[in-house]
């Protein structure tokens, strides 16, 4: 059965409140997340196939998962985003390989490369001049990974499945959306710059279904942004 459209913006929403309520009380925000995991693995317990649907909910509730994981870290900048990437990673290839999911490690349009490292250069340069963030020459070692698991999880699960079942579109804003409330907690000004990014990203993940050119804008947009 697949899930009605509105009901599929109504999850992105109730992400979307629960990471306000998160950054506002981070008590309330984790019993928000924790009630909504709960919720999502009792009804995924009376479902015994894994549909495209199933594939959606799932990938959702790793954003949440994340989270909550995050609270418990009380390291250093560099090691919090370690270990925070380093588990979405680890959720998002072990679902990849879970679902059998062809996310796009491929050589289709590989031409387009030169085009969209050029264009995450650019995005990056735009928003260092725009936004004037903090400068974290450490974190440039995390970027390919914060880069890889993204995309994999945004792109490859997430947009990929919505498309299945809906379209192109709501694939590419549905991804986008939550790329834009998981970064929600580096300011609303970074989290819009985040959006853009995720936009073109998704724009060039659905025009080639080839993961590796939307890591690469993901990848220098942040290089610049960030580190450079």
């Amino acid at each position: 059965m697949q899930i009605k459209k509105y009901l599929l913006f109504l999850m992105v929403l109730g992400l979307f409140l629960s990471e306000i309520t998160l950054q506002l009380n981070p008590i309330l925000g984790f019993l928000l997340y924790a009630i909504l995991i709960c919720g999502v693995i009792t009804s995924l317990s009376h479902s015994d196939t894994l549909t495209s649907n199933t594939k959606i909910i799932i990938s959702f509730m790793i954003l949440p998962m994340i989270r909550i994981v995050e609270l418990f870290l009380t390291f250093d900048i560099f090691w919090r985003t370690f270990i925070t990437y380093f588990a979405l990673a680890f959720l998002t290839v072990f679902y990849t390989i879970k679902f059998e999911s062809d996310v796009g490690f491929s050589r289709r349009k590989t031409s387009w490369l030169p085009i969209t490292i050029l264009l995450g250069i650019a995005l990056g340069i735009i928003g260092s001049l725009i936004l004037n963030p903090e400068k974290n020459r450490e974190l440039f070692y995390l970027l390919p990974l914060i880069a890889f698991s993204e995309e994999i999880l945004f792109r490859g699960l997430i947009q990929k499945e919505i498309k299945k079942i809906y379209n192109s579109l709501d694939g590419i804003l549905v991804s986008s959306l939550l790329c834009f409330i998981f970064t929600l907690s580096y300011g609303l000004p970074l989290a819009l710059f985040f959006l853009a990014t995720s936009l073109i990203s998704a724009f060039f993940y659905n025009k080639t279904s080839n993961i590796w050119l939307s890591i690469s804008i993901n990848l220098f947009a942040n290089i610049f942004l960030f580190a450079m």
